[in-house]
């Protein structure tokens, strides 16, 4: 063992060592960047890998950061907590490379505003060549409600700054709770929202409600956590003599989403994306939905069981890639199985107007349209189901013209389908805009005569092109209207 060991150290001393004035490293990246994160939590690691190109080793006198120990970020180098910020007398060999960690954690500031911290890391080499990598982090502050909240009554929420639910927010019976555009609820990974009472979103066109986890930087550096589903529980909301409204709601990366059960619910212009369950659950509810994106989670979209559903100029775009084994983009039920007992639940209707079903798969839409009463040994009956002016991707029931209403179905043969149709489909990331392009079935085919019934539907999801056209052949079908001609 001696041996060995004296034979390392000479192996050791043998390295050839580069004082030429020219001598540089070189970095997989100049400059680290935290956006956005909330004050005193801390940040992800971010990773910078540091080259040395050169035949001969570079020999790193001193590294650190330039603020010291009063810095608001943290290094580890090749597996060593920096001290203090700094580090002494490191070697690189030719050739070879370090991994610089990076963490950081904002102050607390009493302001809404979001501000930017920076710093810098910098390395002294022997021939006295001083080399940098610029820290940046954006920070906001934000209020923290720890243990579970009990709302017991009417209260109104309204906050510039995030509001972190590390806990269960409970809306109990009775209460309302009103939370008002431009608020954004964080909540931890367990956290999740139980209304018992009524809840009212009041978010408006390009100030919505925001509902996401509270973990900041990324799981990857192309993917952050806010685009990834299961970052928090969801939404649970019931009772039988509640009316609960959505408007202008942002929610996803949830666990299982927005979950409804004997209850009334209206949701209008709003997004539910990303969800590890199902996006939308409803039980036995009475559901009027219109302007809202259902997008890409590895439950179904829309799950309905039992109930009265109506939807107008929606979008259900079954588009998860983090599974191939996804749900459906909307699936109609009317029983469950509960400890071992079949439970039934009439679908009382479920009509479909202008509204976008698609997503991977040949056929993302499941339902047995001739269901049980209550029981198995009752007489069936038929739902009240339609599909009018809808683009689905499922099988092709144009015979049935009574309950599939000039549909048009999406199948493999269209020259212009799937992820092609929007204007912009980008992978993992959340960069997706389900507006129909141009060349797509969708454009310009939805029927006008729902505006009579409904005129909040002139304006689509973004409240963009500012009104819909009234006239037959210039309203596209589904959330988005395509406003470029």
């Amino acid at each position: 063992m001696l041996i060995g060991a004296v034979m390392m150290a000479a192996c050791s001393d043998l390295e050839s060592f580069s004082v030429d004035a020219d001598a540089r490293l070189s970095f997989g990246s100049d400059t680290v960047c935290f956006d956005t994160l909330i004050t005193t939590i801390s940040s992800s690691t971010s990773r910078v890998v540091v080259f040395n190109t050169n035949d001969k080793g570079v020999r790193i006198t001193r590294l650190g950061l330039k603020h010291g120990a009063a810095s608001h970020f943290r290094l580890n180098v090749d597996g060593e907590h920096v001290p203090g910020g700094t580090y002494a007398n490191f070697d690189v060999a030719g050739g070879d490379s370090l991994f610089v960690l990076v963490e950081a954690t904002l102050p607390d500031e009493d302001t809404d505003d979001i501000l930017t911290w920076s710093d810098s890391i910098y390395f002294q080499l022997e021939n006295g060549k001083q080399q940098y990598i610029t820290l940046l982090a954006y920070g906001q502050n934000a209020y923290h409600w720890y243990g579970r909240k009990l709302i017991t009554e009417d209260e109104v929420i309204e906050s510039r700054r995030p509001i972190v639910v590390h806990d269960t927010l409970e809306v109990a019976q009775g209460a309302t709770l009103t939370i008002k555009a431009g608020t954004c609820l964080m909540f931890d990974h367990d956290a999740l929202m139980l209304v018992n009472g009524v809840l009212n979103v009041e978010g408006e066109y390009g100030n919505p409600v925001i509902m996401r986890g509270s973990r900041m930087g990324g799981l990857f550096d192309y993917l952050p956590y806010d685009n990834t589903p299961q970052q928090w529980g969801g939404v649970r909301l019931s009772g039988s003599d509640n009316h609960h409204h959505i408007n202008c709601l942002d929610m996803h990366s949830a666990t299982f989403g927005l979950e409804a059960v004997d209850t009334r619910l209206t949701i209008s212009n709003s997004v539910f994306h990303n969800s590890g369950g199902n996006a939308l659950f409803t039980t036995r509810t009475k559901l009027l939905c219109y302007n809202t994106q259902l997008s890409n989670s590895f439950g179904d979209l829309y799950k309905m069981l039992g109930g009265e559903t109506e939807m107008l100029f929606c979008t259900l775009a079954q588009y998860y890639n983090y599974d191939a084994e996804r749900g459906m983009a909307l699936a109609i039920t009317d029983n469950e199985l509960s400890y071992n007992d079949r439970l039934y639940w009439p679908v009382k209707k479920a009509h479909f107007y202008n509204c976008v079903i698609t997503g991977y798969g040949s056929d993302v839409v499941s339902g047995d349209f001739l269901m049980q009463s209550k029981h198995p040994d009752d007489e069936q009956y038929r739902v009240d189901y339609l599909f009018h002016n809808c683009y689905m991707r499922t099988v092709n029931s144009d015979a049935d013209t009574l309950r599939f209403v000039r549909t048009i179905y999406e199948t493999d043969d269209l020259e212009v389908r799937g992820e092609s149709q929007f204007t912009r489909f980008q992978g993992y990331e959340r960069l997706y805009d389900f507006t129909p392009t141009d060349s797509s079935m969708m454009y310009r085919r939805a029927d006008v005569a729902v505006f009579a019934m409904y005129p909040d539907l002139k304006l689509d999801i973004d409240g963009r092109g500012a009104i819909r056209p009234m006239k037959q052949d210039s309203v596209d079908i589904g959330a988005f209207q395509n406003t470029t001609k």
